[in-house]
């Protein structure tokens, strides 16, 4: 039955967002793949993505319902331009 599903789907890294929609904000975090970034998400074929709201709770919100995302820690690796860098420059 879930013989098609592919397991490295399962593999997300979890950022922490605001999303702003016509009526509410909210805080918590969205599930991208580990080299995706929220624009590609908000861009691809997906109606929904799932939301865990700072509580625990989740939703699955629909994507043209979303206003505004804003990354909410963007000292992490994920939001940020990665640059390779040799030791010591």
């Amino acid at each position: 039955m879930y013989s098609s599903y592919n397991s490295s789907s399962r593999n997300k890294v979890r950022v922490s967002v605001e999303i702003v929609s016509d009526d509410t904000t909210m805080t918590g975090h969205l599930f991208l793949n580990p080299n995706e970034r929220i624009i590609d998400m908000m861009n691809d074929a997906r109606q929904y993505v799932a939301f865990e709201h700072g509580n625990g709770t989740f939703e699955v919100l629909s994507k043209r319902l979303i206003r505004r995302i804003r990354p909410v820690d963007q000292s992490r690796p994920d939001q940020r331009l990665s640059l390779p860098l040799k030791p010591g420059t």
